[in-house]
């Protein structure tokens, strides 16, 4: 009867190994350590350069591999006297992780197209420059499965460049630069 045991103990051990190893060599290797985001980021801009405060969006959307995201976005700001659409680059990097979280530091940057209600209704030509845009932001992403929560602050520049012609030369008769400096708090909402 001994024998029988130490033969079955055996089988035993040799089948919990084998399907140990089997188990742990069937891990999805196919799974690639780059995934896909979009975010939707929604807040306030507050600052003296610029007529106060105002409303400020932008929708990015890219790729997150280990603690690095690239992406490209689109905003819209609603200042006082202007709308403004910034088209932008997105570099984002994880600093600290802490279970399901992660504080991070973003920078966007690119151009904005900016409009003004007021001199659209105007029988003048308006012309615009290239109008830079940079917006550097610190923030804390909370992620629950394939959902994401943000909640970031940075700064906002924005410098337009534009002017009016009239009639058919299409010579400038008036040109204005200005400088839009904001400080922002948005919350935003992802999917990875």
């Amino acid at each position: 009867m001994y024998p029988m045991r130490s033969k079955t103990l055996l089988w035993f051990t040799f089948f919990s190994v084998f399907c140990s190893y089997s188990l742990i060599a069937q891990e999805d290797t196919t799974r690639s350590k780059i995934s896909y985001f979009i975010c939707l980021q929604t807040g306030g801009a507050f600052g003296k350069n610029g007529h106060g405060g105002s409303l400020t969006n932008a929708l990015i959307q890219g790729v997150r591999y280990k603690r690095f995201a690239f992406g490209v976005g689109v905003g819209y700001d609603v200042h006082t006297d202007w709308k403004l659409v910034p088209f932008f680059a997105s570099v984002n990097v994880d600093l600290l992780r802490h279970g399901a979280g992660a504080a991070y530091i973003q920078m966007n940057g690119g151009y904005s197209k900016a409009w003004a209600p007021t001199l659209s209704d105007s029988p003048l030509f308006f012309i615009q420059e290239r109008n830079p845009y940079l917006n550097p932001l610190v923030g804390y992403r909370l992620a629950a499965g394939k959902l994401n929560v943000y909640l970031s602050a940075g700064y906002k520049f924005q410098h337009l460049t534009y002017g009016w012609t009239s009639g058919w030369s299409q010579s400038v008769t008036t040109r204005i630069e200005r400088t839009i400096e904001r400080i922002v708090v948005q919350l935003g909402v992802g999917f990875r």
